[in-house]
């Protein structure tokens, strides 16, 4: 009974002292000024995945929608001028939004540094870009600064297609923190999202993709990577629950995609986030509890032995 007692005592202990911690941490959180941000999604008229690219992405089939893409992409850049005229200094799309041929990518582009330089915004397009003959597209966002600039490209990693990603998390320092940027399915592996913690990111941008059946549970999961990295996330999703926290995890913007006519999540975000252990050591807590519970798993059965 005595020992039984001292296991109590010490995991009574622990978690009194997490808790305060966590509770002190909660309560002393330096304020930090904040950006707006909007997220964006223009609803598809056809899902073309299933119609294009899972069919090998025909040229001829592709073509057949090409003032219908042309259509979807004009109504993105409209409702983004919409968010510029409301105060947004940090614009990004839903995943994959865009839809672009290989042969309008680059005239896409232009267009898009000219919007962001036009409009003094950071500016996040997210596309895909159909690959003739693949059952493949090019899943990928771009942060294009204020000046017009190219920050970085990403692909996304974490994809049940065939993917080019480097598997390398980027970011960028701004007036408003460090930004930096994931795609929907990413945001589920935490060692993954780890090189945000790593890189200091104070606003972590994922533009995203679901359907009914999981909203809002995949977005539930992503927003853990906020208080494992000391970071804002913002995730924008096209067919699921668009929500924003900040790196305390508290709810700042919620959105149904099923249940709002007029799909711009508009949201003031801290522009500083913290540092944290599991930023800086990573899942080594974890591992600790596993090597503890297979020595006392093995102590006990050597003293049953005995």
């Amino acid at each position: 009974l005595r020992a039984a007692g001292n296991v109590v005592l010490a995991f009574v202990i622990i978690l009194s002292g997490i808790l305060t911690a966590g509770g002190l941490r909660l309560a002393h959180a330096p304020e930090a000024p904040t950006v707006r941000v909007a997220g964006i999604t223009v609803e598809y008229p056809r899902d073309y995945w299933e119609m294009v690219i899972d069919q090998g992405t025909p040229p001829e089939e592709a073509r057949r929608y090409t003032e219908e893409v042309a259509a979807l992409n004009e109504a993105l850049f409209a409702t983004s001028l919409r968010a510029v005229h409301g105060g947004a200094k940090i614009i990004f799309w839903s995943e994959a939004n865009a839809v672009l041929y290989p042969e309008t990518a680059e005239a896409f582009f232009a267009q898009a540094r000219d919007f962001a330089r036009t409009h003094d915004v950071y500016f996040m397009p997210a596309y895909i870009i159909f690959r003739y003959g693949e059952a493949t597209s090019d899943n990928a966002l771009a942060l294009i600064t204020p000046e017009g600039d190219l920050a970085y490209t990403y692909t996304k990693t974490k994809s049940w297609y065939p993917t080019d990603s480097d598997g390398v998390i980027h970011s960028v320092e701004t007036p408003y923190g460090r930004i930096g940027a994931a795609i929907c399915f990413d945001m589920d592996f935490p060692g993954f999202i780890w090189q945000a913690g790593r890189q200091g990111v104070d606003i972590m941008l994922v533009p995203a993709f679901d359907w009914e059946p999981i909203k809002p549970y995949h977005t539930q999961v992503s927003l853990f990577r906020a208080l494992e990295n000391g970071m804002a996330v913002v995730r924008q999703v096209n067919s699921g629950t668009s929500m924003a926290v900040d790196h305390q995890g508290r709810l700042l913007a919620y959105q149904d995609f099923f249940t709002t006519a007029d799909r711009v999540m508009v949201v003031d975000v801290p522009t500083q986030g913290v540092r944290t252990p599991y930023a800086v050591l990573g899942d080594w807590f974890a591992y600790l509890n596993l090597a503890l519970m297979a020595f006392f798993l093995v102590a006990a059965f050597r003293k049953h032995r005995v």
